[in-house]
């Protein structure tokens, strides 16, 4: 199994964070690390992200965090590369689960993120 995690990050206006990313895939390639997947997770605001990947290629951006032009570095408590594909297995069953479940209209007033709006209806909407 492979161990994973998230890191919040915030750089300085120089930072790349898809650079970041691949020069953490190249230490995994050449650690022998096999199935590492390294990628931005989460946009929080314009100099912060959140990275997901294996904890070795977590590990080494936080250790490089100078050297990537990054102010701040701090683990997530999770136990997951959630919003990657390492959660591309659950896909199907969450899928199929979801398939069970009837959504009716909320009693209360439920918020889109998206657009600040309320929800009208159980139906998803299709986005922006």
């Amino acid at each position: 199994m492979v161990k994973t995690g998230m890191l919040s990050v915030v750089g300085r206006d120089q930072a790349r964070y898809n650079y970041i990313c691949k020069e953490a895939a190249t230490y995994c390639q050449n650690h022998g690390i096999e199935g590492a997947i390294y990628s931005v997770a989460n946009y929080l605001y314009p100099d912060a992200r959140v990275l997901a990947g294996n904890v070795e290629a977590l590990d080494f951006i936080q250790e490089r965090a100078k050297d990537f032009s990054l102010n701040l570095t701090r683990r997530l408590p999770v136990s997951g590369a959630f919003h990657t594909s390492f959660m591309e297995p659950a896909e199907e069953k969450f899928g199929k689960a979801l398939e069970e479940v009837t959504l009716e209209e909320p009693l209360i007033h439920v918020y889109s993120n998206i657009d600040g709006k309320v929800y009208q209806n159980p139906k998803p909407s299709k986005g922006p």
